[in-house]
């Protein structure tokens, strides 16, 4: 696995040095001076995702990494959450509990948001959307961020403090410049989308595992006697045209892993559109996961047998004692099984 050492060790001929960038006093400034080059920048909203990562890549690492569009998230109204094309993204969690019906992880109804539309102008997406509370919070940033499928995006600017803001992450993936995957609400999606910034950051991505883990997402939450989804806007299981031409450029490396097959969804008026979806080629269930009754549980069990060998084994024995206290446990906290 390449690490970030390797990448300045291959980049001495380029006088490439770590300088911290993160720690820069002035970051906000710096990234908005040169992403104003590129189009003009709004007084209000929460500019966020590749736009920033990718500056900061540069002003840490030097060297051009590409500024394809600026996503600026603008929040226009509140509660209750309307149905939308794409899932709702809740990143926070309730209390866990088994009962008849498995590890409960369920998502807090009080932290959550949905993209109601978007808007291009030149470079720049406006995207409108709905959280599930009043706004007024950097909080409100961080979970929007927390919503973003790879690493490698999720940092952002509040346009009117002028404050950075970025996940946990997202400041690993500056370190070890490994890509990974988040929450994936949109795992077709974000299965195209892996090896073209794998490719546009010259990152590494451990593409089995990511695979593994996107594969997880139907294999698990899709239910084994009916066609309709459960739960309601999970995930997203149908993609377009521009995923699909996205696609057919690392055809080669996506079709390791998956199928990609038609799909024609009949429309209110009667018509129909050709969408596109994808069956993993690997149907094996991770034997912790098939109990899972959400994403934000799925996720969290997955994270749970990632890391250092020994951590892992401890959690597996603590997911697979009988009764409902030690899945319990180990949700709420992580560490519970590290206390032996």
């Amino acid at each position: 696995m390449k690490i970030i050492k390797d990448r300045v060790v291959n980049n001495e001929k380029e006088n490439v040095m770590k300088k911290n960038i993160l720690k820069e006093k002035d970051l906000a400034a710096l990234i908005l001076n040169r992403l104003s080059e590129h189009a003009g920048i709004p007084s209000k909203g929460f500019l966020a995702g590749g736009a920033v990562a990718n500056t900061i890549l540069t002003l840490e690492y030097g060297g051009d990494y590409p500024i394809n569009d600026m996503d600026i998230f603008q929040v226009t109204r509140f509660a209750p959450l309307e149905h939308g094309k794409m899932p709702h993204r809740h990143v926070a969690k309730t209390l866990f509990y088994t009962g008849y019906f498995g590890v409960g992880c369920y998502n807090d109804p009080e932290r959550g948001y949905t993209v109601l539309e978007t808007k291009r102008d030149g470079l720049v997406n406006t995207i409108n959307v709905q959280l599930t509370k009043g706004f007024g919070s950097k909080e409100d940033y961080e979970m929007i961020l927390k919503g973003f499928a790879l690493n490698c995006c999720q940092a952002g600017i509040d346009l009117e403090s002028k404050e950075f803001i970025c996940a946990p992450t997202f400041a690993s993936f500056l370190e070890t410049m490994q890509l990974k995957v988040h929450y994936p609400w949109t795992p077709f999606h974000t299965a195209i989308r892996l090896p073209k910034k794998q490719k546009e950051l010259k990152c590494y991505c451990n593409y089995p595992t990511e695979t593994k883990y996107l594969s997880q997402i139907p294999l698990v939450l899709l239910p084994r006697d009916r066609e309709e989804e459960y739960p309601p806007f999970e995930f997203a299981r149908y993609f377009g045209e521009k995923s699909y031409h996205d696609y057919l450029l690392h055809k080669e490396e996506i079709d390791k892993y998956f199928e990609v097959i038609d799909h024609n969804k009949r429309l209110a008026d009667g018509s129909t559109v050709c969408l596109h979806t994808m069956i993993p080629r690997d149907l094996e269930i991770v034997e912790e996961l098939k109990e899972c009754l959400s994403l934000i549980s799925l996720k969290q069990t997955w994270d749970l047998l990632q890391g250092r060998k020994g951590d892992v084994e401890k959690n597996r024995r603590a997911l697979s004692r009988d009764g409902w206290a030690p899945k319990t446990f180990l949700m709420v906290n992580p560490d519970y099984a590290q206390c032996d």
